[in-house]
């Protein structure tokens, strides 16, 4: 009887010190979860099992908000904002264009100035403007750079000095095409001269 005593005693410290040993591996509540009231579901944290009211969430941005009939969401194509960009034009008015005035530049006499306008979001960078004469010069100037909405006085150099007379010039801007613009078709405009 004192075997079967023993026995039992052993069995019961060996069952008592798995079952510590259990728990101790999974403290507080981290067992299965609870069975919560209606609207409530059983959420894990910090390894507690915690009831809380039923919440959906709507899928995070980049995703569409409703998924078609049988498929699971889909990511939207991602699309990148237009970049802001110059857009040079030859201004408007009776100060287009002109023959430079005596003295006011070096070679005067082989220049004209033109009004270049930036119509666009950003600041260009340098460029080219280009003129063709009804004599059949043709004159080239540098752009500086032009902020937006601003317009800046370019002169436009000939290889010999300009005849007397009325001239029409046919003008335009960022004539080489190497700065990227919003609108590139608006660059060109013909207006007389004296």
């Amino acid at each position: 009887m004192k075997a079967r005593m023993i026995k039992n005693l052993i069995a019961t410290a060996t069952l008592s010190m798995i079952a510590c040993g259990t728990f101790a591996a999974a403290p507080n509540n981290s067992g299965p979860a609870p069975k919560c009231p209606f609207g409530q579901i059983a959420v894990k944290k910090n390894d507690l099992w915690v009831c809380e009211p039923l919440k959906i969430k709507a899928p995070t941005k980049g995703l569409e908000a409703v998924p078609t009939a049988g498929k699971q969401y889909q990511a939207a194509e991602q699309t990148k904002p237009a970049r802001a960009k110059p857009d040079l034009t030859v201004a408007d008015g009776s100060d287009t264009v002109g023959r430079a005035l005596p003295n006011s530049t070096p070679n005067w006499e082989k220049k004209i100035y033109v009004h270049i306008k930036n119509i666009g979001s950003s600041a260009s960078q340098g460029g080219y403007v280009e003129v063709k004469l009804s004599n059949g010069a043709i004159g080239k100037g540098s752009m500086p750079t032009i902020n937006p909405n601003q317009t800046r006085l370019v002169f436009v150099e000939f290889r010999a000095p300009l005849p007397e007379g009325r001239l029409v010039a046919n003008i335009k801007a960022d004539s080489t095409n190497q700065i990227a613009e919003s609108n590139e078709s608006n660059n060109t405009k013909t207006a007389v001269f004296q």
